[in-house]
């Protein structure tokens, strides 16, 4: 404001600030308040930053000097004080023309203090006398700026119409909670997969997006709620339908059920497959596969694109067997990790059209998930 300003306007502006009764401050309370905001408070920062410091500053110079009253040495912080409460700092953040400067008094009491050193060198109870007043003094300014400390943090934190207005929000509100607002950041855009599973279990992924714009909001607020689906399949025969009754719960590490893809056993001369893995926002997949797939030259490879030109791992049972691998689950021939969400895979049987029938292929799937969901669950 005072490169812009002259130093009077600047002053006078100051000073209305400053001041509890300024038309200034009530006229900006009464524009602010217009528009649904109460004024708590009208300050300049700036202005009290530099006083703070000038205070600090005096109260150290007043504590140098009363060690060194009456010893006829002119006290240069003194004077370095006096001149930062003159200098062109002090003029646009609190002239010193100011009524309610603190620089200009400042700058009085340190000439005054300076002119009584200097006549108080004789005598030894006067010395005693004015260096206890210093230290006095000193206290004073140091206790001055602790209750300003205090002060502007009561001004900063102690708001009643925050309060009220709190209480006002909670009445009109009611029951709304995290679990609302978890629900405003959702898609409509439900997603639903179904897959096998192991131990002959058939299940269901409830897949849910958040909204554009909203997934840092969707990713904290997922892990304050638990969103749980009632799930129902429908038969294609007359059972009773409770028996297709489930619940669908975000999936951790422990509701996190397996993947299984397998072919017909035995699996027939036209089987040709291609097809893909796909859980939602997994950051690891983990295949086992059934030592018994490809056990008459068939061949089971897994690829980490969907054009399938970059192979990850091409197993068979005539692979096992010439390298010496055992035909079990445990031995790392049968398993492989791949990186992300998606695996591609193809099937194909033995060239040999004499031979007998290949079992096939099955494999199981796991998945690993992220600590945090930002892209959804």
């Amino acid at each position: 404001m005072h490169l812009k300003t002259e130093p009077k306007r600047a002053c006078k502006i100051l000073e209305e600030i400053s001041s509890p009764s300024s038309a200034l401050k009530q006229r900006m309370a009464a524009s602010m308040e217009s528009v649904g905001w109460k004024v708590k408070s009208l300050n300049a920062p700036g202005q009290h930053v530099f006083r703070r410091i000038l205070q600090t500053r005096f109260a150290k110079a007043l504590g140098c000097a009363s060690k060194h009253c009456g010893c006829g040495v002119e006290s240069a912080e003194l004077a370095a004080v006096q001149r930062l409460a003159t200098s062109k700092v002090a003029q646009c953040l609190d002239p010193p023309e100011s009524a309610t400067s603190l620089a200009g008094k400042v700058s009085q009491d340190c000439q005054v203090v300076m002119d009584r050193l200097k006549h108080n060198k004789e005598d030894p109870g006067a010395r005693e006398h004015f260096s206890h007043e210093l230290l006095q003094l000193q206290a004073a300014h140091i206790a001055q700026y602790k209750y300003h400390s205090v002060s502007a943090s009561l001004v900063a934190y102690e708001q009643p119409e925050a309060e009220d207005a709190v209480t006002t929000m909670e009445a009109k509100c009611g029951n709304v909670g995290v679990a609302t607002e978890f629900w405003e950041t959702v898609s409509p855009d439900v997603e639903v997969l179904m897959h096998d599973s192991t131990k002959d279990q058939f299940c269901v992924l409830v897949v849910l997006k958040p909204k554009p714009g909203k997934h840092a909001d969707f990713g904290h607020l997922v892990n304050k709620v638990c969103p749980v689906f009632q799930v129902r399949v429908a038969p294609g025969v007359a059972i009773s339908p409770g028996n297709y009754v489930s619940q669908a719960f975000p999936v951790g590490v422990d509701a996190w059920r397996p993947f299984v893809r397998r072919s017909e056993h035995p699996c027939t001369m036209e089987c040709r497959i291609d097809d893909c893995i796909h859980v939602p926002f997994a950051s690891n997949l983990r295949v086992t596969i059934d030592p018994q797939s490809c056990n008459r030259g068939a061949s089971l490879t897994f690829y980490s694109d969907a054009h399938r030109s970059r192979p990850i791992k091409s197993l068979s049972r005539d692979l096992g067997h010439t390298s010496g691998r055992r035909s079990v689950k445990t031995d790392d021939f049968w398993v492989l990790t791949a990186g992300g969400p998606e695996l591609w895979f193809s099937f194909r049987l033995g060239v040999d059209p004499c031979s007998r029938a290949d079992w096939g292929y099955s494999f199981e799937v796991e998945a690993s998930f992220p600590e945090v969901f930002t892209d959804g669950i």
